[in-house]
């Protein structure tokens, strides 16, 4: 059975725009299907074929007289009476998508969503610099965001750091750590089926990518068991909703090593001025002497020129006038 979420408002051009949005998004566990009349949806709920309503607060009446399907309330802040969940309607179509993910990971009982049908199998990509995590930082966003030029790949971009300038990049206030969270006071059994809502309901898309914040202390890392890493990595790969995978790396992560086994590539980067010789010392010894053959296989080095400038913006950042664009360019074609 599919899911299908049916959507009324009285504003039909509202209802349409709404369930584009909705419906664009590949990710969104919900076929999308506008209605033009409260009473064709309060028939199809009933006869089975919607899995849940999103029903506009002056249409509510209408809908609860004649169905007791499951419905979210699109809130005009008229009545707040009522056991429903609600959505307040007047805000972007995104935070919309994001709150009823969130009514779908609290209540899974009643809105059943499946991950069936999801075909991404990720490819794992970790830029690593024992040293300049700010420029480690823009490194993994640039190519997280050339990733996807000229073609139709979902991209995620996780930060295992501490505040890197993000705030002002994407304007995110949810982080890594909300996610780390989410994970670590879980059901087993509900994170399988939540996990993949969780993700896109804290992430910041641009584009075809989604971007989660890094945490705002190193401690809310250090604090991390030495799996979390690796296990919230495998279980967002097993969602199957992304192409590639990037992480913006740090030292401070339980389980680094562990994280760069996973890896299928590691990028490091290097100043052009000669200056940064010990970068590779360092790596040898964070992977120890055994695990040479990770460094020579895996591990690619970026030579960069060395740069003061600060990006303000993610589309500063991503501009071909950055000096970081030649060399991240470089290293996608030649992938």
């Amino acid at each position: 059975m599919k899911n299908i979420l049916g959507i009324y408002d009285d504003e039909n051009e509202y209802c349409e725009r709404l369930s584009n949005l909705l419906g664009s998004n590949e990710a969104f566990p919900y076929e999308v299907s506008p209605y033009s009349s409260i009473e064709l949806l309060t028939n199809d709920m009933r006869s089975g074929k919607l899995s849940c309503a999103l029903v506009a607060e002056r249409a509510l009446e209408r809908y609860s007289s004649s169905c007791d399907g499951p419905a979210i309330v699109l809130d005009e802040g008229y009545n707040k009476s009522g056991t429903l969940r609600r959505i307040w309607k007047y805000q972007s179509g995104d935070t919309i998508r994001k709150d009823i993910l969130n009514i779908l990971i609290d209540n899974d009982d009643n809105f059943y969503v499946k991950n069936a049908g999801r075909k991404k199998t990720s490819s794992l990509t970790v830029f690593f610099s024992p040293s300049h995590q700010r420029e480690n930082s823009s490194l993994s966003v640039l190519y997280s965001n050339l990733l996807t030029s000229g073609n139709n790949k979902k991209v995620l971009h996780l930060s295992f750091t501490s505040y890197s300038g993000f705030d002002e990049l994407i304007s995110q206030t949810k982080d890594i750590t909300e996610l780390l969270y989410f994970m670590e006071n879980t059901d087993e059994d509900k994170l399988v089926s939540t996990l993949g809502l969780k993700l896109q309901s804290i992430a910041y898309t641009n584009g075809q990518v989604d971007y989660i914040a890094p945490a705002y202390s190193y401690q809310d890392i250090i604090n991390s068991d030495k799996e979390s890493v690796t296990r919230l990595i495998t279980y967002i790969s097993d969602c199957r909703l992304y192409d590639h995978i990037v992480i913006d790396a740090t030292e401070v992560i339980e389980g680094l090593e562990d994280l760069l086994y996973m890896a299928d590539k590691i990028y490091c980067f290097l100043y052009d001025t000669g200056y940064d010789f010990n970068v590779k010392s360092r790596l040898c010894q964070i992977l120890k002497d055994n695990d040479k053959d990770i460094l020579t296989e895996k591990i690619k080095f970026i030579t960069i020129p060395e740069s003061n400038s600060y990006y303000g913006s993610l589309c500063e950042l991503c501009s071909k006038e950055s000096s970081l664009w030649p060399p991240i360019t470089k290293i996608i074609k030649e992938e």
